[in-house]
């Protein structure tokens, strides 16, 4: 009995379109058909692990940079001039690798469902402090140099900095239970 295109569907079972697969036949040898579609969850959750753990440790080391870079320049103070000296505005100055690191961590908690509102939460507070004191300082004039540096002026800037260097801490100090969480997981 010849199997003509006609007869092809008359035997078949009706299925869904993406259930169906196409034999190819290579003349009068045997029907080879494709390999099976596999199923991209599998890659798909282990690179979405990947980043996750990527995005957690990068991200941690970042937020921390700051805070090594006051430390070690402290330490060199130290030994080049005798006392301790602590450059207390650092962790603000460099607050662009900061954001780098707190961007991925925020993502990072995104995808692991786990800290979201601390880091996410601490990253708004330090954002909003950094740049709310720097207005300040321009709207009071301290910036300038036209209002001198005392006062309750001066404590509202030097208290900002406090808050906002805390709120990168928790930042970092999230970022490292994080790592710790997405590593205990496995």
């Amino acid at each position: 009995m010849e199997n003509t295109p006609e007869d092809w569907d008359k035997d078949q079972p009706e299925s869904r379109a993406e259930d169906q697969q196409e034999d190819i036949s290579l003349g009068d040898g045997p029907v080879l058909s494709p390999p099976p579609v596999q199923s991209r969850s599998n890659g798909s959750s282990r690179d979405r692990e990947y980043f996750l753990r990527l995005f957690a440790i990068i991200g941690t080391v970042i937020v921390w940079i700051p805070f090594v870079f006051t430390i070690l320049t402290s330490v060199k103070g130290i030994t080049m001039q005798g006392h301790l000296l602590i450059y207390y505005l650092m962790p603000a100055e460099l607050f662009p690798i900061a954001l780098i690191g707190s961007l991925m961590l925020v993502a990072a908690a995104q995808m692991a469902r786990y800290l979201r509102k601390t880091i996410g939460l601490s990253f708004v507070v330090a954002i909003v402090l950094l740049f709310g004191g720097q207005i300040f300082a321009v709207q009071s004039g301290l910036a300038f140099g036209t209002t001198e540096a005392t006062g309750w002026v001066w404590g509202v800037i030097y208290n900002t900095i406090i808050a906002y260097t805390l709120a990168q801490i928790l930042i970092g100090v999230a970022g490292i239970r994080l790592v710790r969480r997405v590593f205990k997981r496995n």
